[in-house]
């Protein structure tokens, strides 16, 4: 039997927001998770709501499964009461001038 991880998981992802119509949209650019909200603040928020309830559920199948998931997708991250992570620097700069948010989670 596999033992999930306990700690908190502390991670970084970035989020880019849109305006479509009278809604809003968000999408997590390493996971590729999609939501809306009738506000640019209720579609990010519900973006990271997102994250955090898939990195919780990734928790509960152990620590490789963690481990594989943040690095398939490049989420810089920290098990435990470590500092939070830090990004690194883009290599290159976003396709569009839409601005990205980096979200600070814990999970």
């Amino acid at each position: 039997m596999v033992e999930a991880v306990q700690d908190t998981v502390y991670f970084k992802v970035t989020v880019r927001s849109r305006q479509r119509g009278s809604r809003w949209s968000a999408i997590g650019l390493q996971t590729g998770f999609l939501t809306y909200g009738e506000t640019r603040k209720d579609a990010e928020q519900l973006n990271a709501d997102t994250h955090i309830a898939w990195v919780t559920k990734v928790k509960e199948d152990g620590r490789a499964a963690l481990d594989t998931f943040m690095r398939e997708r490049a989420i810089v991250y920290t098990i435990g009461d470590a500092p939070a992570p830090s990004l690194p620097s883009p290599s290159h700069a976003p396709p569009d001038d839409t601005p990205s948010l980096i979200r600070d989670l814990a999970a």
